[in-house]
């Protein structure tokens, strides 16, 4: 008895050692083929591409499940909880490889941000998976995210249950989603935001365009905090490829929002540009542009927001395209703004609060008849690498105590305004102490004919304590000038104080202003103690040119003398120290005619020479014929 108690001792001690798996221990979560593992990461990680990892049990944990390998997560009807902490990147799952396959799995997801994230492309199935966070609303914020890293995959969704603030949110562009016999919900847990069951994201840049979404026999289903149905499909990438068959059912709207505003970690899409604003502004926070918006009223921004406009245009038929009435700062960033109205002049910015800060970085403001911006009270300015084009660029129209820097920005002003008797400047300043400093880039001033004068810089009468800097490119078209000013209008210590680059001291000298000599930057300012002359030619009676000359200085470029047949032309003065207005007179003397003989002689000479030199050669080309003979 003994000895044979002894022998299945032994054969269960051999069965042991060659087969350890068999005998599972106690806890163990997943096995790949017959090997168990103490967790699904290990299993995960110890399988090969193309294994299948089968769950042995309910497992809760605290670390999330990253699949980096080509298998299938076979859940065996269990239910993996997770319990980590909430954060931007929290997920209960993680996918960074293609072609995976998850089936009769449960996710509960209550604290994070998602429940399954997909980072790869290939072919990804989903069969009998349910997500969800327990009882609404706890659920997940994002239950099955499909990144960019995921674009052009093909999913398959069947027989599933989903369910989180957002349903399904695809950022991959052109996707095959196929969800069938499936139930995809959205749950909101605030008054204030509208999420989505299926969202096809965008921010303007990047999103799911050409992404196909193929919904069989499913249901689609969106509510509010209130269990009211709410949105159901979030087409922010406006994909025209969502197809729905006849036994599917949606309950909840679809919109094409225009703006996404990424709050903490959620992203909330809006259908008006100005609930994005106001949203924004609420939380502090940003705005991405999705598309090209036209609105009928303007949109009044009344808190600290930043806009991205990623190239996309805002067009207005309202008088005003932005109105910036908070003294919180706002940036506006590569957008462009644009309006006409039939019966006012259109400003395509206007600063409207008393201290107001904004920042405008690439943006092109096109106001045509209009003022690209116009500038409040005290206001702070920052504006680079933009383009501001309208009658005026750059309005200071109630501007006292104002600021303005512009940085490597083309300002463009051109009077197109019809029947106007007015005096435009490309920056065009109505109030007092106002400091304009320009920094590279150029300003563009335009007259056109039968219009009234166009300059770069125009200063209203009676205006004090203007500072003008243009450290700028200077385009004066037609009959534009550099400025406008009358410096009797004000006290001598309150004239408005202006600085160009020195190339263009000839310019202002020819509008009657003085200016010092360069400074150490090259620049020279207007000196209204300097008198100018001028200086104008005239050839039989007809002005060929008037030139502007500072007082005991000279002419340095004048014109040429206009030709005239059979004479020499020249200037009765040679235009130094200029004292006064001086008329500079062309004199005409009759050119000099070569006499008759002289050119007979001229002609003879050089044809002996000629008989010369051929004689000679003919002579050396005889004599060393002669040699050879």
């Amino acid at each position: 008895m003994k000895k044979f108690i002894l022998k299945i001792l032994v054969f269960f001690a051999v069965l042991i050692c060659c087969f350890p798996a068999t005998i599972s221990a106690e806890g163990n979560e997943a096995k790949v083929g017959d090997i168990e593992y103490a967790t699904i990461q290990q299993a995960l990680n110890a399988a090969n591409d193309g294994d299948t990892v089968l769950l042995l049990k309910d497992v809760t944990s605290s670390e999330g499940i990253i699949i980096n390998k080509s298998v299938i997560l076979d859940g065996n009807s269990f239910t993996f909880t997770y319990t980590g902490v909430y954060s931007g990147t929290s997920s209960a799952i993680t996918i960074y490889s293609p072609n995976v396959t998850l089936k009769k799995l449960s996710v509960v997801a209550k604290t994070t941000r998602f429940g399954i994230s997909c980072y790869a492309g290939g072919t990804l199935t989903f069969t009998e998976v349910k997500i969800y966070g327990g009882s609404p609303p706890e659920v997940p914020t994002f239950a099955l995210l499909f990144g960019s890293a995921a674009s052009e995959s093909v999913v398959n969704i069947t027989d599933s249950f989903i369910v989180g603030n957002y349903g399904i949110t695809i950022w991959g562009k052109e996707m095959i989603i196929n969800i069938d016999r499936s139930d995809i919900r959205s749950i909101e847990n605030s008054p204030d935001e509208d999420y989505g069951a299926i969202v096809l994201s965008s921010d303007g840049e990047v999103g799911a365009e050409n992404t196909a979404v193929n919904i069989i026999d499913s249901h689609i289903i969106a509510f509010d905090e209130n269990a009211n149905h709410s949105v159901a499909i979030i087409n922010a990438a406006e994909t025209e490829n969502i197809n729905i068959d006849d036994d599917s059912v949606v309950k909840g709207k679809t919109i094409k929002p225009v703006a996404l505003v990424v709050s903490g970690f959620c992203e909330y899409y809006f259908e008006s540009l100005q609930d994005a604003v106001n949203y924004a502004s609420s939380k502090n926070t940003y705005i991405d542009i999705i598309k090209d918006i036209n609105i009928e009223n303007s949109i009044s921004i009344n808190g600290k927001v930043t806009i991205n406009g990623n190239g996309k245009t805002l067009s207005s038929s309202d008088k005003k395209g932005i109105i910036i009435d908070t003294t919180d700062e706002v940036k506006i960033n590569n957008y462009k703004i644009t309006g006409k109205t039939e019966d006012v002049i259109f400003s395509g910015i206007s600063i409207d609060k008393k201290n107001a800060n904004l920042i405008l970085d690439n943006v092109s403001v096109f106001a045509d008849e209009g003022f690209a911006v116009v500038v409040g009270e005290t206001a702070n300015l920052s504006i680079k690498n933009s383009n501001l084009s309208g009658v005026i660029a750059l309005s200071i129209f109630w501007g006292t105590g104002s600021v303005v820097e512009v940085i490597d920005t083309e300002l463009i002003g051109t009077n197109t305004l019809p029947d106007s008797s007015d005096i435009f400047g490309t920056i065009d300043i109505a109030v007092d102490d106002v400091i304009i400093n320009v920094f590279g880039g150029s300003i563009t001033a335009t007259s056109q004919e039968g219009k009234q004068q166009q300059t770069i810089v125009c200063v209203v009468d009676k205006m004090e304590d203007a500072r003008v800097y243009l450290d700028a490119e200077l385009i004066i078209e037609g009959t534009a000038k550099i400025v406008s000013i009358d410096p009797n209008s004000v006290a001598p210590d309150k004239v408005p104080i202006i600085a160009v680059r020195k190339e263009y001291k000839q310019q202002l000298n020819n509008e009657g202003y003085g200016v010092t000599e360069p400074n150490e930057d090259d620049m020279v300012f207007i000196d209204y103690s300097i008198q100018v002359f001028e200086v104008t030619y005239v050839a039989e009676g007809t002005t060929v040119a008037v030139i502007g000359v500072q007082n005991g200085e000279n002419v340095t470029n004048p014109p040429a003398v206009p030709k005239k047949p059979d004479y020499i032309g020249a200037w009765d003065h040679d235009g130094t120290n200029i004292t006064e207005n001086t008329t500079v007179n062309a004199v005409y003397t009759e050119a000099p005619v070569p006499e008759t003989g002289d050119n007979i002689n001229i002609t003879m000479w050089v044809a002996m020479m000629l008989l010369s030199g051929l004689g000679m050669v003919i002579a050396t080309i005889y004599y060393r014929k002669k040699r050879l003979i």
